[in-house]
């Protein structure tokens, strides 16, 4: 491969040339025309030290050359060597890098908004509470109370009496009657002993309760009716050995939250 010459190359070149036609003309055209021995020996001497002085220069020039060459061609080789995908290889590293060096601001721009993010709890959702149906349980039926059912304590003194004297017995009212009608006893006699002569304080008391739904007998037998009710009474004064008798209604009386008709059973 041939070496091209530079400029500065030429120039030098072109100097030497001078250099040596000079020193030419210094050998054939001197001060004088004899070619003494003298003069000769200079001009050779001059002649090679001109001639070393070129070959050095020469050479120099050569090896610069030389040297500027190789790095052209050791830089082309390294031009050939380099493959497209070598070029795709950096280009893909490059992006990588300025990937590297975009993430971290990105980074950081995204952990800002996190931190606001964090520092404002989120609103809790609340899950509807799902209502478990309630088994219903049954109703207990309270007893109904029963309305009362009132009577008249006078009108069970009055069928105690009737069945009383049905039985053979005789009130006191009667009785004194009969004695001053046959005159056993006299108009005076009468008024003192009228109406229960001499049993007022010869009594003993029945107690109905008041509502017929809870009168009872003392053993606990319902009596539902003021005919029930008189036969109960009539019963225990028909007990008597002695025939005269008399009933009366003392009114009511209150025991344990009830109230009760008192029935005065004289005998």
């Amino acid at each position: 491969m041939p070496i091209p010459l530079t400029e500065g190359m030429g120039d030098f070149m072109k100097r030497i040339l001078l250099i040596v036609l000079s020193v030419l003309c210094v050998g054939f055209v001197g001060c004088s025309k004899d070619t003494d021995s003298l003069e000769v020996a200079q001009s050779e001497e001059q002649v090679e030290i001109a001639e070393s002085i070129t070959t050095e220069m020469v050479t120099q020039e050569v090896t610069q050359a030389e040297t500027v060459t190789e790095q052209k061609v050791t830089e082309i080789t390294q031009e050939e060597k380099e493959t497209p995908e070598d070029a795709v290889s950096e280009e893909k590293d490059k992006e990588q890098t300025e990937k590297k060096q975009e993430t971290p601001n990105e980074e950081v721009k995204s952990e800002e908004p996190k931190t606001e993010a964090e520092k404002k709890p989120e609103p809790k959702k609340e899950e509807p509470k799902k209502e478990t149906p309630k088994k219903e349980e049954p109703k207990k039926e309270e007893p109904k109370e029963e309305k009362a059912v009132g009577y008249s304590a006078d009108k069970v003194v009055s069928l105690v009496v009737s069945k009383c004297e049905a039985g053979g017995m005789i009130t006191t009212e009667h009785n004194l009657d009969r004695l001053l009608a046959d005159g056993s006893i006299t108009k005076e006699d009468y008024d003192d002993c009228y109406p229960l002569d001499g049993l007022e304080n010869s009594y003993y008391s029945v107690f109905v309760n008041v509502d017929l739904n809870k009168a009872s007998t003392t053993s606990g037998r319902a009596l539902r009716s003021e005919g029930e009710i008189a036969d109960y009474i009539a019963g225990m004064l028909l007990l008597e050995s002695d025939s005269i008798f008399n009933i009366r209604n003392a009114g009511v009386t209150k025991n344990g939250g009830e109230s009760f008709y008192e029935f005065r059973c004289y005998r």
